[in-house]
């Protein structure tokens, strides 16, 4: 069992100091007056010690009054010459004390009735202040309620977009990272046609000195034709005015010709070196545009590539505005 919060003395004690200051003994003072318990409880306590008190000093009135008793002396002593006056006058006595006994019941009452009333009204005022914290104490739940729920349903959206965010993070990286991938073949391929290209450049800075030494070498064989023609109408002129040399003459004109034969050949020769030369410079020229070409499509990849990697960044880099 629960023990009491407060002792019997103490709730007398306070009963007291409330009828020295002049205020009705009620359970809500009481409660009151000692800081807390039960009002009906603290009541009972104070009653009980006030019916307990009120009997003891009750008790002396029970005995004759002192006159009654100085008469009822006086009336023994006369002998029992006024008796029947001692009579009607304790009778008389007996039925004011009797009538006081009586008024002092029914004002008591009286008391205890306007102190429940008052006990009453206290505990209505006390029961309404209660009722509005009550309504109150209701008020605030529902609205710490509200207020909870709107803040779990915020928190559950930030956390789906927290997860957004992290799966678009997520594949942003990825992109980036083969994106970064992506340029590092690409510029090994750059760097591959790069190294192409200044080999056809060298190729083809080749091919033109070799053109320009067959050019050179073509000049050389038909100035050596023209003079080898030269000769052969030197020799021709010879033989008309001088038939006499003309076995030595014939020898003459068969070298020439076997000559004249030596260069035509070797005309010839340097002419399919120059229609091959010329072929190869067509194919240099050839392989360099589609260097140039394959440069500047791998320049427009790399680009491209650098711009989506910016793009990305930028998407994985932006804040989020419901947050």
């Amino acid at each position: 069992m629960r023990p009491a919060e407060f002792t019997a003395e103490q709730i007398i004690a306070a009963g007291q100091e409330l009828k020295e200051k002049g205020r009705t003994v009620t359970g809500f003072a009481l409660a009151q007056a000692v800081g807390g318990g039960k009002p009906a409880r603290l009541k009972q306590v104070w009653d009980e010690y006030v019916s307990t008190h009120g009997v003891v000093a009750a008790e002396p009135v029970a005995d004759l009054p002192v006159e009654v008793a100085e008469e009822l002396k006086s009336v023994i002593q006369a002998l029992g010459e006024r008796m029947s006056t001692l009579a009607h006058d304790l009778n008389d006595k007996a039925v004011k004390t009797a009538e006081r006994r009586v008024a002092d019941v029914v004002r008591e009452a009286g008391a205890q009735r306007e102190q429940a009333e008052r006990e009453i009204e206290d505990a209505t005022a006390t029961l309404e202040d209660l009722s509005d914290k009550l309504e109150q104490a209701q008020s605030e739940s529902l609205a710490l309620k509200d207020a909870l729920a709107a803040e779990q349903a915020r928190r559950q959206a930030l956390e789906v977009d927290v997860a957004g965010l992290k799966a678009q993070l997520s594949a942003a990286e990825s992109t980036a990272r083969e994106t970064s991938a992506q340029l590092t073949s690409v510029q090994a391929a750059a760097k591959q046609l790069s190294a192409k290209e200044q080999s056809a450049r060298e190729s083809l800075s080749k091919t033109e000195g070799k053109l320009e030494s067959a050019l050179a070498q073509l000049t050389q064989a038909g100035t050596r034709e023209t003079e080898l023609k030269e000769q052969m109408k030197d020799l021709g002129a010879q033989l008309t005015s001088s038939r006499s040399d003309t076995h030595a003459a014939t020898v003459k004109i068969t070298a020439a010709e076997e000559r004249l034969l030596a260069a035509e050949r070797e005309r010839d020769t340097t002419r399919a070196d120059i229609v091959s030369v010329r072929d190869d410079a067509k194919s240099a020229h050839a392989e360099l545009g589609n260097a140039h070409a394959e440069i500047k499509r791998l320049n427009d990849e790399v680009q491209r590539l650098q711009n989506e990697q910016i793009a990305a960044t930028k998407t994985a880099a932006k804040p989020d505005k419901k947050s």
